[in-house]
């Protein structure tokens, strides 16, 4: 006969074990509260904001004064004057569309709504990753935008040229942190694994087509996408570990509390 202790989690029949997901992990040292507890998240958002900044403003660097002028760096601008030659109307209209998922009207839009029903939920920690990751991107983004200054690509663009810089993607940083991180809060509050894998299917699909948006309307190099992408992943890390200092989540639906 199994030990209850093997059984702890399981779902039924076709279900694996539960797991704690990101969310649900204590911070080393174990939870921590009071001042203590915002002193805790001022540091990790601190230090993650040197972090990835630092990193970000390197591989800039490296970009600009090493693929700009090589194979690496003629693919770079091939790909951009490719889509930019193979521009339609059908294309054009669906571009706009994704392109606008990575807005900032529509990120704050979706961000405000969505943290407020977390709050009034009581869901601390869910709720930090976006009132953490999106401040930390924007911040970051500004950061190394400034510092690398490489020019948009030389393509007519079909939107606005903001006055930031080209490298890195900021609409496909904020689609990775608001996107990435809704799924990561719902995974969180999902007991079913397949669920989840839905879900990040979605927000894959999601940030990719904000990436491919931005370069076919000519506002970005593909390299400043990938940067965006890394942007992104690297502040939603920066979130996750700040809000474990928060107090946790309920269970999740479904996930039994054992004696």
């Amino acid at each position: 006969m199994a030990d209850q202790h093997e059984l702890d989690g399981y779902d039924g029949p076709g279900e694996g074990l539960s797991a704690p997901g990101p969310l649900d992990v204590e911070p080393v040292g174990g939870p921590v509260s009071g001042r203590g507890r915002a002193v805790a998240v001022a540091q990790v958002v601190a230090a993650g904001y040197l972090a990835v900044t630092i990193t970000l403003v390197l591989a800039g660097e490296l970009v600009m004064s090493v693929v700009v002028g090589s194979w690496v760096g003629d693919i770079d601008s091939a790909i951009t004057h490719w889509f930019a030659r193979s521009r339609s109307g059908p294309f054009d209209a669906i571009t706009r569309v994704l392109s606008h998922l990575g807005d900032t009207f529509t990120v704050l839009g979706v961000a405000v709504g969505a943290g407020t029903v977390l709050l009034a939920s009581r869901l601390w920690r869910q709720a930090a990753v976006l009132a953490v990751g999106l401040p930390l991107e924007l911040s970051v983004f500004l950061s190394t935008t400034y510092a690398v200054r490489r020019p948009r690509p030389d393509v007519e663009a079909l939107d606005s040229v903001p006055a930031t810089a080209s490298f890195p993607s900021g609409h496909m940083a904020a689609s990775m942190i608001l996107y990435g991180g809704l799924a990561l809060i719902a995974g969180s509050l999902m007991p079913a694994a397949l669920n989840r894998r839905w879900v990040w299917a979605a927000v894959t699909l999601i940030a990719a087509g904000v990436g491919l948006s931005r370069v076919y309307r000519g506002l970005h190099h593909p390299s400043d996408v990938v940067a965006g992408a890394f942007l992104g992943v690297g502040c939603i890390m920066v979130a996750v570990l700040a809000a474990r200092f928060l107090p946790g989540p309920a269970n999740r639906p479904g996930d039994e509390v054992q004696g």
